[in-house]
């Protein structure tokens, strides 16, 4: 576009107008690249995050934050239930851009936020009535023990994960389970039918199964590791953005814990908020 007033002014006019086009079109092609498209591997791990949203349930919590802080910054994401062990090397391999919820120690590679998206409390159950009570490594031993692939236990005790890699191939002892359409109460399914003898899952994903499916009365907790596992949102590192991202969601957590969001988010799940790592 050019306009011509004379011609000792219109070459001035017209580069005016041309530099205000280019940098017209850097905002507009900004537009497309600032604001990015994530794909997001989640496990099935209600309240933390739900799959089933046909009924009156919600996303899950962590879904929900994450996706307040990341659209707010202006960017679209994708939610992709998949088997946990797949959502850390799809992560890690970069086809995916992250993991909704992981621990520190579930990837030696994935980029993770400092801020933590959730606790859990890693909890035993086992059928009503039964008198074994975890207490401790030797405790382990006299059950079959049921776990999830690429659960990863070494933050909370490094002795029972090193039990787990030794007696992996022993049914007797240990029963990994693999997919990813509602492990948990499979899980509770295997106990009922006396396949296993417990496991242990975090106590708020544990607790809603159990009152999702009306398992109360047959299911019982039966101690908790001392420790908590802290949850965080894990980023690619094929991903060249991973940690501006891991930093948007400290940033994006600080604040909704500030202004009350997070609070809110939570008691629409039951749920009360922790207190800061």
């Amino acid at each position: 576009m050019t306009i011509l007033i004379n011609k000792s002014k219109g070459r001035n006019i017209t580069v005016d107008i041309k530099a205000k086009l280019i940098v017209l079109s850097a905002l507009i092609g900004c537009s497309n690249v600032c604001s990015d498209t994530l794909d997001i591997a989640a496990l099935d791990f209600c309240p933390y995050v739900c799959s089933d949203t046909s009924g009156n349930e919600s996303m899950g919590f962590v879904l929900e934050l994450e996706k307040l802080i990341l659209e707010r910054a202006g960017h679209r994401v994708n939610f992709h239930i998949v088997p946990y062990l797949r959502s850390l090397k799809g992560t890690e391999s970069g086809e995916y851009d992250a993991v909704a919820i992981s621990n520190d120690s579930s990837s030696k590679v994935n980029i993770c936020s400092k801020n933590t998206i959730g606790p859990m409390i890693y909890t035993f159950y086992v059928k009503k009535d039964m008198q074994w009570r975890y207490s401790g490594l030797a405790s382990l031993g006299l059950v079959r023990f049921g776990v999830i692939a690429g659960y990863d236990f070494s933050l909370i005790s490094p002795e029972v994960q090193n039990y787990f890699k030794e007696n992996r191939d022993n049914e007797q002892l240990i029963q990994v389970h693999h997919g990813s359409e509602d492990l948990i109460y499979r899980l509770f399914k295997k106990l009922e039918l006396g396949r296993i003898d417990t496991f242990s899952e975090a106590a708020y994903v544990a607790d809603y199964k159990m009152q999702k499916y009306d398992l109360q009365d047959k299911f019982e907790k039966a101690g908790q590791f001392d420790k908590t596992l802290w949850g965080r949102m894990c980023f690619s590192p094929k991903n060249p953005k991973a940690h501006e991202y891991a930093q948007l969601i400290d940033t994006g957590m600080k604040e909704l814990r500030k202004s009350g969001e997070l609070k809110k988010i939570m008691q629409s799940y039951g749920l009360s908020v922790w207190e800061p790592q």
